[in-house]
């Protein structure tokens, strides 16, 4: 078929019509046994060579139980790591720390639905022989802070598909070749308008689904589902890539879309766990078919087993005519006697052991020991066809050693180890696809605030970390996520990782520390081994960060200058010397200068008294002088005026003398002042120098001391 012609019946409804109908024929026996299995591990299944007083021991269901307590141990924890364990790739490490932390919390969530998946889907590997899940972008649009719509929050949910809802493209061998796959779903009539839209939803058949309307039973339901429902096939086509959604009976598709989450595998689901496959096809054969004649046969020796146990009790016969007989068994209580009638007669005929008789049950016995000797080795047999050793169902002989029993539990082990790497692929492929849908379709901002890795001391090389994420070609080649273990975890196996590392590390240090005090050089190449070492172990991402930091601050620390030698004791005590000499003159200079400043004070307080008292002296005979003056005058004037002009002239000559007399005394006494006040500022002239002297004398003090 030319290539447009096969893309144009890819959107045509007969095509996916011929193309379903093709792939569920060669799933149809699996189902079929898948539906034997699941009624076979619910004990609904009745035996042809059983009679209907069945009692079957029912080992399947108790192996199915053990084997899921073992595979699926601990809620699963995804590892995200660089793929090459390179110390110095810091960015891809906070990338991987990033996505694990991102990952980790959606499992935690107790709305995820990843944990629910994975039980479910490891019931469906174990019991009919297929498990799968798909994961799907699911953003939550809403008003933004400006009106407008945006994305509030992103998720990426895992879905479980029912082993019996899951389909593919028929004749593939491998999984490289499947061409598409269909999940088939089940939606109400308001589902189907909202999706496709009024005038598609009335075209659906919609109905109440029971298991009896399904071919091989989809739900397994015991009641009737009140709610109307149609088929729905949701189609991905690698070949186009697009998905199709069609349902049986209706002429036209019901609606189709483009490639919405780019993966590079374009399946939104992984490669799905398929019991006991081989290279001729990928349709897959449950685990009881290979046992389940060993099933049946050892229910059928229970039953009989059962059945002997029954009849194996105290029954016989006795003589009616002895009533004392009847009544030993029927009335008679401890220490009690029953009287007989006729005691001669009854003693003739031999007493009690002549008038009954038991059943003989010894045969009956041996059959039943027989049966169970038969049971316990078909039982034996069985634990050696399916792998459950006695070591791995907990029973053990204690007549072996301890090196027998880990030889056994090493090779009883084998096959249960390769079932759990297949469980823990399955479950790291899963995440692989919810990690590509998260960096293809997340918002960076998302991711930072789900991995907190800003409160961490990565968060400089968060924004690196993101770019890498964003970049899935670059990214591949620098970030892997590997199987997480989701088994039992051996925790004595894991301490004794753990103490034998700190061990090591302890004598690493001891080595070490010799070296890094003779030369502090080698400090970042000794934190650079002991990190490599580190990195290693799972879940040292985190304990890196601080040997990142570390090592830098060390480098930092090293790229400084080095401090000076240390002092020469002698020049320090004679610099201490020196600073106590220099203190001690600045003390006596400043008690010096405080005691001249306070003489200095005193004596200017004696001048200025002294002055005034000159002043006020001056003062009082100057008025003195006036007065007498005045006084003399008068005295003249009257005189002149009774006297002659002689008397006059002698007055005024006397009162010249008087006048000359006065001012000379006068101009005396101001000498005299002025010679005082000469006297004082040389005085305060003298003290300056004499304390100047006193502080070049205490400044010269310090010089010395340091060149002695």
């Amino acid at each position: 078929m030319p290539a447009k012609e096969k893309s144009e019946n890819l959107g045509k409804a007969e095509y996916w019509h011929d193309e379903i109908a093709a792939g569920e024929k060669a799933l149809e026996k699996f189902r079929k046994q898948g539906k034997k299995v699941m009624d076979k591990f619910l004990d609904k299944i009745e035996d042809s060579d059983i009679s209907n007083s069945r009692q079957p021991l029912n080992l399947f269901h108790s192996n199915v139980i053990t084997l899921r307590s073992m595979l699926y141990g601990q809620t699963p924890k995804v590892d995200v790591s660089r793929r090459y364990e390179d110390s110095q790739d810091d960015v891809s490490r906070v990338a991987s720390e990033i996505m694990e932390r991102c990952l980790n919390n959606d499992i935690q969530f107790t709305d995820d639905s990843f944990t629910e998946a994975l039980r479910s889907c490891l019931d469906d590997y174990l019991l009919p022989g297929l498990g799968q899940a798909k994961v799907r972008y699911e953003p939550i649009i809403g008003p933004g802070p400006d009106g407008q719509e945006m994305v509030i929050s992103e998720t990426a949910p895992v879905d479980y598909i029912h082993w019996n809802d899951f389909c593919w493209s028929p004749g593939a061998r491998r999984w490289g070749e499947v061409r598409w796959v269909s999940f088939r779903t089940f939606v109400s009539k308001e589902e189907a308008t909202a999706k496709w839209g009024e005038k598609v939803a009335k075209t659906l058949n919609y109905k109440n689904r029971t298991p009896k309307d399904e071919a091989v039973g989809a739900t397994f339901q015991d009641d009737k589902d009140t709610e109307e429902q149609a088929e729905v096939y949701e189609i991905w086509c690698k070949t186009s890539k697009h998905i199709y959604w069609w349902s049986k009976g209706v002429e036209d598709l019901l609606g189709k879309k483009a490639d919405p989450l780019g993966l590079h595998t374009f399946f939104p689901c992984p490669c799905p766990m398929l019991a006991n496959i081989t290279t001729m096809s990928l349709v897959p054969k449950a685990e009881y078919t290979f046992a389940q004649d060993l099933y049946i046969q050892i229910d059928i020796l229970n039953t009989r087993v059962m059945t002997l146990a029954k009849a194996i009790k105290v029954v016989g016969v006795y003589d009616k005519t002895s009533t004392g007989v009847q009544r030993m068994l029927s009335e008679a209580t401890e220490n009690e006697l029953i009287p007989v009638d006729n005691w001669a007669a009854f003693a003739e005929k031999g007493g009690i052991k002549g008038q009954i008789d038991w059943m003989p049950i010894e045969e009956i016995a041996a059959v039943m020991q027989q049966l169970i000797a038969v049971r316990d080795q078909t039982i034996q047999l069985l634990y050696q066809t399916t792998g459950m050793s006695d070591i791995l169902r907990g029973s053990t002989d204690p007549r072996e050693t301890k090196g027998a029993q880990e030889l056994k539990s090493k090779f009883a082990s084998v096959r249960i180890q390769a079932m759990q790497d297949l469980f823990a692929a399955f479950a790291s492929d899963l995440q692989k696809i919810k990690a590509e849908i998260m960096v293809r379709h997340f918002q960076p901002q998302t991711m930072l605030n789900q991995s907190n890795i800003m409160q961490t001391p990565d968060a400089q090389l968060a924004e690196q970390a993101i770019v890498l994420l964003k970049d899935p070609k670059t990214m591949i080649w620098r970030v892997q996520i590997r199987p997480e273990s989701v088994a039992m975890v051996d925790y004595a196996q894991l301490k004794s990782e753990r103490m034998e590392y700190i061990m090591g590390l302890s004598q690493f240090m001891q080595s070490a520390a010799p070296l890094a005090e003779q030369d502090k050089s080698v400090m970042p190449t000794l934190m650079e081994m002991l990190k490599w070492g580190l990195s290693g172990f799972k879940g040292s991402q985190q304990i890196e960060g601080v040997l990142d930091k570390a090592i830098s601050d060390v480098q930092q620390r090293l790229q400084q200058p080095p401090p000076p030698p240390p002092p020469d004791p002698k020049v320090e005590a004679m610099k201490m010397k020196a600073q106590l000499d220099q203190q001690k003159a600045q003390q006596d200079m400043q008690q010096s200068q405080m005691q001249f400043q306070q003489e200095m004070q005193q004596s200017q307080q004696k001048f200025q008294m002294e002055m005034q008292q000159m002043q006020q002296q001056f003062q009082m005979k100057l008025m003195e002088l006036k007065v007498t003056m005045e006084t003399k005058n008068e005295v003249a004037r009257v005189d002149a005026q009774m006297n002659s002009e002689q008397r006059r002239a002698e007055v005024m000559a006397d009162a010249a003398r008087t006048q000359v007399s006065t001012e000379a005394e006068v101009q005396k006494h101001a000498m005299s002042l002025a010679a005082e006040e000469q006297r004082h500022a040389m005085g305060i002239e003298k003290e300056a120098v004499s304390v100047q002297a006193a502080k070049d004398k205490a400044k010269a003090a310090p010089k010395n001391g340091a060149a002695k």
